[in-house]
């Protein structure tokens, strides 16, 4: 069964240390590229969690289904077309 709890801390810990190796401003080329990529999926699987848990567990926050739609819209375009298509 899918933990996303688990995935959560896997990808806090893979955001941090990718930030820390662009920290050390390495040489573009393909190792460099591929990093920008993993880390936007980290950070955006964190920051999705979070609020996936916010809208779950925190009423004191009213999401209205424009908010809604335009996070599903910018994950799906995400998924589909990549960091570029966003």
């Amino acid at each position: 069964m899918f933990e996303h709890g688990v995935m959560k801390t896997a990808c806090t810990n893979k955001r941090d240390a990718l930030q820390a190796y662009f920290n050390r401003h390495p040489s573009p080329g393909p190792e460099l590229t591929t990093a920008m990529h993993l880390h936007l999926v980290a950070k955006t699987f964190v920051e999705m969690y979070q609020q996936r848990e916010e809208a779950d567990y925190d009423y004191s926050t009213n999401w209205t289904r424009t908010d809604v739609v335009l996070e599903i819209t910018w994950v799906w375009l995400f998924w589909n077309h990549g960091p570029e298509g966003v």
